[in-house]
């Protein structure tokens, strides 16, 4: 029991960060944490979230040559107050990709297409064809 309320909190305190607008962030949060509650292999994905992390960076990296070689148009949104993939990741992706255009949405959090439901859209369908 007592596991369950540590894995809530912990839950709430940083996937809530996620969010911009509370209306939003008290919507979407229970069913997100609720999606997270009824699978039981969840839990352990989400404390190992950052354990494997730079194993996980490290073993793409042989991969970044092949991305700097896509050629097709690559639209990039991101969220400029985005607390966990911020304005300095965006670019590093940007960069990845020669035919990449950046777009970072002002005042947007992690969850930009929650966020910025229409200018996230406008952005995906004005994209050009490749």
């Amino acid at each position: 029991m007592f596991g369950n309320m540590i894995f809530r909190k912990m839950f709430w305190w940083q996937v809530g960060k996620f969010f911009r607008d509370p209306k939003t962030r008290d919507e979407f949060l229970p069913l997100l944490y609720r999606q997270f509650e009824a699978s039981p292999s969840t839990r352990p994905a989400f404390f190992g979230l950052n354990e494997d992390l730079p194993a996980t960076v490290r073993s793409g990296t042989g991969k970044m040559q092949k991305l700097k070689e896509f050629s097709r148009p690559v639209r990039i949104i991101f969220g400029e107050a985005d607390p966990y993939l911020n304005k300095g990741v965006a670019k590093s992706f940007h960069d990845l990709f020669p035919t990449s255009n950046l777009f970072l949405l002002p005042g947007a959090r992690h969850y930009v297409q929650m966020d910025e439901p229409q200018e996230v859209a406008r952005l995906i369908l004005s994209m050009p064809p490749g």
